[in-house]
């Protein structure tokens, strides 16, 4: 049926309708899809963004490790230096002490030495005692050379020993 008046027909009104209607849904499906994609563009940048936030914090703490691990080795050399030191302090009093004499053996010895001592001051003071009342022989010089012969060679003796002891 014919419409008869100055508009368009029925059909023509309803291709019109619908054809307005599918490019209404053609653009809100276009703006729905550029919405979709600005929403998942921003998901993935907040997503890149978070993992660029946690990649930073494990860099950050790997790098802590690695300065952590570092001061560690750093001390543990420092103390391992210091004991092999403190071990080589310990031998040398060690060595030093056993070569040291006791004090009852340097007492002795101390004692040894005094009566050699005594001993030649006596020999001497005898010697000089028969010089004054007789004439010196030849055999006083030799027996008077004998004697401080036998108090150096004991004071040598004596100073040989304590020095091999002390080393």
């Amino acid at each position: 049926m014919p419409v008869t008046g100055d508009g368009p027909s029925l059909e023509q009104y309803i291709e019109t309708r619908l054809n307005l209607l599918n490019e209404v849904i053609v653009k809100v499906e276009a703006s729905f899809d550029r919405r979709f994609g600005a929403m998942e563009e921003a998901n993935t940048l907040v997503a890149k963004g978070v993992d660029e936030r946690f990649a930073h914090h494990q860099q950050l703490s790997q790098t802590l490790q690695q300065s952590a691990q570092l001061a560690i080795d750093k001390a543990e050399r420092a103390q391992s230096a210091h004991n092999v030191a403190a071990n080589e302090w310990r031998g040398t009093l060690n060595d030093f002490k056993s070569t040291l004499v006791s004090r009852a053996e340097f007492d002795r010895l101390s004692s040894d030495f005094a009566a050699y001592k005594l001993e030649a001051a006596r020999l001497f003071s005898a010697a000089a005692g028969e010089k004054t009342g007789s004439r010196e022989t030849k055999d006083d010089s030799k027996s008077m050379l004998a004697i401080v012969i036998a108090v150096a060679t004991a004071a040598v003796t004596l100073i040989t020993f304590a020095l091999t002891h002390l080393k």
